[in-house]
């Protein structure tokens, strides 16, 4: 949703907007996670928990997803929507049947990278985190005392469902191309 009003909106600083919020890209996932720890326990005065986890992946995935997201927002041809506003749609229906079936795959996107991108970052969990275990944390002892049958069991299982989401995904995308071009016809 952020996506709209960077791309959309005549902001008066909307390069200064755009580099404020894409900035945890930018900062070394070490001092992002300090930044994060002194937040929640100083600032906010929060014990730190998988909420707090959940909180800081947020923080360090959701530029990804706007920049994906802004980036097909910027070659949406605004001429479906103003065809639609002179067929008699409204702007929820605008939103719902043209607007959001042509962003829907930098969503999907935006989304599987953030996914991937919050199982590989250890450092913000781990500063994050709390006296929870998490997958990652998990897999970092373990590997301390050498890889265990365990730890293979769980990067197999990590690898099917990533090719299984993946075939999945691929199949919609390749379904819904057929169900438009059926449509078109």
């Amino acid at each position: 949703m952020a996506a709209f009003p960077l791309v959309r909106a005549r902001l008066r600083f909307a390069d200064s907007t755009r580099l404020l919020f894409t900035m945890p890209i930018m900062i070394p996932g070490v001092l992002l996670g300090i930044g994060l720890l002194l937040t929640f326990r100083r600032v906010l005065g929060t014990e730190l928990s998988l909420v707090t986890v959940i909180a800081g992946h947020l923080v360090f995935t959701t530029p990804f997803v706007l920049l994906i997201v802004s980036a097909r927002l910027q070659g949406f041809d605004r001429r479906l929507e103003w065809a639609a506003a002179d067929l008699g749609a409204g702007p929820s229906q605008t939103l719902r049947y043209i607007v959001l079936p042509l962003i829907s795959p930098a969503i999907v996107a935006g989304a599987l990278l953030s996914v991937t991108l919050s199982i590989d970052e250890f450092v913000i969990t781990f500063f994050t985190v709390g006296p929870q275990q998490t997958l990652p944390l998990y897999i970092y002892t373990s590997i301390k005392l050498g890889v265990t049958p365990e730890v293979n069991a769980v990067a197999t299982v990590i690898l099917v469902v990533t090719l299984a989401v993946f075939v999945a995904g691929s199949l919609l995308l390749r379904g819904g191309r057929r169900f438009r071009r059926h449509e078109l016809e």
